[in-house]
């Protein structure tokens, strides 16, 4: 009875979202190696203008980045570990533009088309590109389908158990059958050995999701995690003014100095009339995601450090919502865990194809039946 009742409403739940959950797993295909892509084009070595140019230092480029956008106060240089890798220009989270490391000179990288594209695959993985006052509404039918996929998904996990269990029956759940019989005992396979192999990290992927979705999920992250002071400050001991140590130059190689293995580091230039410190925002590791970075600040007379905040020292609600976005995309585990997502995103398409195949032909022989 319990069964019979999963599995219609497994069969109802995959006609109505269907198609829904289709572009939802398409796009989060093509989104797999988004950051990837990006940095390729982010970092693209720029020739020297002669043999003999030598960069400019980071109070040159701090300059130019100035007479690039003169009334932005709060500008952020990003620095890649490359010497030859634009400079990119930032205000919050806005790209203003990427600077010539050898010249300060604005340069177009190509990446602002590859940025657009992607963004345009993310509005229809969120809320399939609606916009104006009809973007609420894609956003509640995207999230609906995350909930009720993942309701799926645990079902679905339930009714692949075999009434009976053989070696079998478990052999045609789990691995593709080399000739199938006909589309029906293919599409049946597909779904079972699909279904198997993609269910933990659809799983995984569908429960982080709903973070993003729904107010109560994201809440009950904060309320799980709880909180904890956001800065670790150290105790540095007082330095004397020396102008060769305070330079935004000197201050850099102090903190790319401090942490091993850096990738890049973000800058929040200091405005004129501006006293606080120098902050460095340090990305280390194999990616430059916000679980692998460390804040430095720096006094701007001296030198010293001030405070340091890696990204275990957040608060853990904060640290909690962070590591569940990059879990969603499996950013935090690097290239092999996105590969791992990606791959079961794609195996969420055939699943989900297969799905559908198989109740339209059920929905089928019923109109037959009745004709």
């Amino acid at each position: 009875m319990i069964r019979n009742l999963l599995f219609w409403a497994h069969f109802g739940a995959g006609l109505v979202i269907g198609v829904f959950a289709l572009i939802m797993a398409a796009t989060g295909v093509l989104m797999t190696y988004e950051r990837q892509i990006i940095h390729s084009f982010e970092t693209a070595a720029i020739d020297p203008p002669n043999s003999d140019a030598v960069p400019l230092t980071l109070d040159q480029l701090a300059m130019k980045a100035k007479d690039f956008a003169p009334t932005d106060d709060g500008l952020i240089l990003e620095v890649h570990d490359s010497s030859s890798a634009p400079v990119k220009l930032m205000k919050g989270r806005k790209t203003l533009g990427y600077l010539d490391p050898y010249t300060g000179v604005g340069v177009d990288t190509g990446v602002e088309s590859v940025k657009a594209a992607f963004s345009t695959l993310q509005d229809v993985h969120r809320h399939l590109a609606l916009a104006g006052s009809a973007r609420p509404f894609g956003q509640t039918v995207m999230s609906a389908v995350n909930l009720i996929f993942l309701v799926m998904l645990i079902s679905g996990a339930v009714l692949w158990l075999p009434k009976i269990w053989t070696v079998a029956s478990l052999k045609r759940r789990v691995f593709l059958t080399a000739r199938p019989t006909n589309k029906r005992a293919r599409n049946f396979n597909w779904h079972h050995a699909f279904g198997a192999w993609a269910i933990i990290p659809l799983i995984v992927i569908a429960l982080t999701g709903l973070v993003f979705s729904y107010d109560w999920a994201e809440k009950a992250v904060y309320a799980v995690a709880g909180d904890a002071p956001a800065r670790v400050a150290l105790q540095a001991p007082p330095e004397t003014v020396d102008a060769e140590t305070t330079d935004l130059q000197s201050l850099s190689e102090k903190a790319v100095t401090q942490i091993e293995n850096w990738r890049k580091f973000r800058l929040v230039l200091p405005g004129a009339n501006q006293d606080g410190p120098v902050e460095f925002t340090v990305y280390y590791g194999r990616e430059d995601i916000p679980t692998q970075r460390t804040k430095l600040s720096y006094d701007k007379g001296t030198g010293a450090l001030v405070s340091e905040e890696p990204f275990q020292s957040i608060a853990p609600g904060r640290r909690a919502r962070i590591f569940i976005r990059y879990l969603h995309t499996g950013e935090v585990y690097g290239i092999f865990g996105q590969t791992i997502a990606g791959f079961a995103s794609l195996l969420a398409c055939l699943l989900i194809y297969s799905g559908l195949s198989l109740a339209l032909g059920r929905v089928r022989g019923w109109v037959k039946k009745t004709t």
